[in-house]
Order: structure tokens, then C-alpha cells, then sequence
């Protein structure tokens, strides 16, 4: 079974080699989509950039909220053991809120680098969209940790756009029940 890259490139290099064969294209227009490609790379690098830079910063927010969680649950746990108690209780729970506030602060922090990125890839994809090239596109696959190329074939891009981001779910704190 022939991949994709195969059987795209089949077609794709016979017909660039036509295309500079017969000379529909000027020296300007190469140069000038040449100068598009290095753009576009630029942003897209920039992009790749924010994104990872939001996936840390998601990453650090979601261990935060599992440490507050911990802190409201063990807060919880110390508040119904006795009334003795209840004062050691109420400053962990206090603890547990500032630590919670802190992982809200981290997780919109991180929505908003992602928003950036997002920004940031759309405008990458709209000024690639303006380009009728065919061009080999590489990037790091997140769940594998591997590069790979695709080529891209201009205007059908459709297949090659980003996944969305998910975003880190914070479980409620407990309510000291």
C-alpha cells in the first residue's frame, strides 16, 4: 500500500517539472512565493512556539489544581475529625483557596497563550491560503513525539489544520462536608 506522501508526490513533482518546463511562471513569481514560503514558515515556527509554550503552561495549571484539590480534601478530612480541630482546618482551607486562585490564575494564563496561538496560526493559514503551491510541511506530532512531513497541496488544506486544544478540567474543590 502506497502512503499518501507517494501518491502525492507522484503527481505533484511531475507537474511542478511541467510547470517550470513550459515557463508559465516568471523568475518574480518563484521569488515572490518563495518569500511567502519563508513567511509563512516563520509564522508557523512562531505558532509552534506559543502553542508548546501553552500546552507548559496548561500542564502547570493542571498540577496546581490537583494540589488544591488535595489541599481542600485533606482540609475537609481534618474539619469533620473533631472540633478541636476546626481552627488547623480552616487555615489548610485557606491555604487550599489561595492555591486554588493561583491554578485559576495559571489556567487563564494558559487560555489566553492558547488564544494567542490559535490567533496566530490563523493568520499563518491565511496567508498561506493565498499561496497555489505545493510544499512539504513538517511539524512535531505531540502524541508520538516525532517529526513528520506532509505535503501540502494548495487550496485543499482543509485536512492538514491543527486539532483544537482541550482544555484542563479543574474538579470542584470539596464543600468541608
Amino acid at each position: 500500500m502506497k502512503s499518501k506522501f507517494q501518491q502525492i508526490s507522484k503527481i505533484a513533482v511531475p507537474a511542478v517539472l511541467v510547470a517550470m518546463m513550459t515557463g508559465c511562471v516568471s523568475t518574480s513569481d518563484i521569488e515572490d512565493l518563495q518569500s511567502q514560503i519563508i513567511s509563512v514558515r516563520g509564522m508557523a515556527d512562531s505558532a509552534n512556539t506559543t502553542a508548546n509554550s501553552a500546552y507548559s503552561l496548561a500542564q502547570e495549571a493542571k498540577a496546581a489544581a490537583g494540589d488544591a484539590r488535595n489541599a481542600a480534601n485533606s482540609a475537609a478530612a481534618t474539619a469533620n475529625s473533631a472540633v478541636a480541630t476546626a481552627n488547623t482546618a480552616a487555615a489548610k482551607a485557606a491555604s487550599a483557596e489561595k492555591a486554588s486562585t493561583e491554578a485559576s490564575g495559571y489556567a487563564s494564563a494558559a487560555v489566553k497563550t492558547t488564544e494567542t496561538a490559535v490567533g496566530l496560526a490563523t493568520q499563518a493559514q491565511k496567508a498561506v491560503g493565498e499561496a497555489t503551491v505545493a510544499i512539504p510541511w513538517m511539524r512535531l506530532d505531540p502524541a508520538t513525539g516525532q517529526f513528520t512531513v506532509q505535503w501540502i497541496i494548495w487550496p485543499s488544506v482543509g485536512e492538514y489544520l491543527p486539532a483544537q486544544p482541550a482544555q484542563a478540567a479543574v474538579p470542584p474543590a470539596a464543600n468541608g462536608n
